[in-house]
């Protein structure tokens, strides 16, 4: 797509992955599961990498931080 078409990826195990993100995995798919409308796959992990950070959680519709996502005022 036209939106995509700019960004910067690199190419890991035929996967397009995001520079400067905190982590990221690629896997093979092995079985897939049709239910109406919603598709399940599951896959055996290939490679991963983790850097140091602090992630973002989007939760009750605005982004947050860990401690924040886990505290049930916020659920």
């Amino acid at each position: 797509s036209e939106l995509f078409a700019q960004l910067e990826f690199a190419d890991v195990d035929g996967a397009p992955v995001l520079p400067n993100t905190l982590a990221w995995a690629t896997c093979e798919l092995q079985r897939s599961y049709c239910d109406c409308d919603h598709t399940i796959v599951t896959g055996k992990m290939i490679n991963t990498c983790c850097h140091a950070g602090t992630p973002l959680v989007w939760q009750a519709s605005r982004e947050c931080g860990i401690a924040a996502a886990s505290d049930p005022l916020y659920s």
